[in-house]
C-alpha cells in the first residue's frame, strides 16, 4: 500500500485533527440554526447522516481498491526501473529486452490505471451526486425562509445569518467532510493491516540452510552445452560435456 508507513501514520493523525475541527465547526453551525429555526436543523441532520455513512462505506471500498491495484503498481514500477535504471543499462544493451519490458510495463500500467479510474468513478457517482442533492435542498430551504422574512416572522439579520451558515455547510460538506472521512477510514484500515503484519509469528527454521536429507541431487551432468551472448560470434561455452 505504501513504501513509507511513518508518513502514512503521520498523515492519518493530521487528518483526524482536521476531522475533529470540522465536526466542531459543523456542530456549532447546526446548533445555532436549530436554536433559531428547529426544523432546518433537524432537516440538516437527516441529510448529513446518510452522507457520513456513504463516506465511511466508500472509504473502505477505496482502500480495498488501493490494495488491489498496489500489486500492479509495484510490478510496473519494477519494470520501469528495468527500463530506465542505470544499474540495468548494461543488460538492456546486451540482451535487448527493452521492447519486451516496455510492452509488459504498458500492460501493467493500463491495468492499474483502469482500476483506479473505476474506483474514482464509483466514489464520484455515490458521494458527489448526494452532495449535489444536499446543495439543492439547502438552496430550497433558503428560498423557503424568504417568505417568513418578508412577513416579519424572522428578522432580516437572522435570515442573512442563517443563509451564511447554510452556505458554509455547503462548502464544508462538499469537499472537506467526505474527504476527511474517507482518509480517516483509509488510515484506520491501514493500521489494522499493519497490526496484523506485526502480529505475524516467525516460523522456526525459515532462514536455516537445508539439511542434506532434503536434497536428492547426486550429480549434475552437462551434455554438449554451448552458449554465446547475443550479437557475438565467440562462444563462451561450446560443446561442453
Amino acid at each position: 500500500i505504501t513504501k513509507e508507513p511513518e508518513i502514512e501514520i503521520k498523515n492519518g493523525l493530521v487528518n483526524i485533527l482536521n476531522l475533529i475541527k470540522l465536526f466542531i465547526q459543523m456542530i456549532s453551525i447546526v446548533s445555532i440554526i436549530t436554536y433559531n429555526i428547529w426544523w432546518i436543523g433537524l432537516l440538516i441532520l437527516v441529510l448529513y447522516i446518510p452522507l457520513v455513512y456513504l463516506a465511511i462505506k466508500n472509504g473502505k471500498t477505496n482502500y480495498q481498491a488501493n490494495k488491489d491495484v498496489a500489486y500492479h503498481i509495484r510490478e510496473y514500477e519494477y519494470l520501469e526501473e528495468q527500463l530506465l535504471g542505470r544499474e540495468s543499462a548494461t543488460e538492456r544493451n546486451l540482451f535487448e529486452f527493452s521492447e519486451f519490458i516496455s510492452q509488459k510495463w504498458e500492460q501493467k500500467y493500463n491495468i492499474s490505471r483502469k482500476m483506479q479510474i473505476n474506483a474514482f468513478l464509483k466514489y464520484f457517482a455515490k458521494i458527489k451526486l448526494y452532495e449535489i442533492l444536499i446543495t439543492v435542498i439547502i438552496i430550497i430551504m433558503i428560498g423557503l425562509l424568504i417568505e417568513p422574512a418578508i412577513k416579519g416572522k424572522i428578522t432580516l439579520g437572522l435570515l442573512m445569518s442563517i443563509i451564511g451558515y447554510l452556505l458554509s455547510l455547503i462548502s464544508s460538506s462538499g469537499q472537506q467532510l467526505t474527504a476527511y472521512i474517507k482518509e480517516f477510514i483509509k488510515g484506520k484500515e491501514y493500521l489494522n493491516d499493519l497490526n496484523c503484519f506485526f502480529d505475524l509469528r516467525e516460523v522456526y527454521g525459515f532462514n536455516t540452510d537445508p539439511t542434506p536429507s532434503y536434497i536428492n541431487l547426486h550429480t549434475i551432468e552437462f551434455r554438449n552445452v554451448s552458449f554465446k551472448y547475443p550479437d557475438t560470434d565467440n562462444y563462451v561455452l561450446k560443446n561442453l560435456s
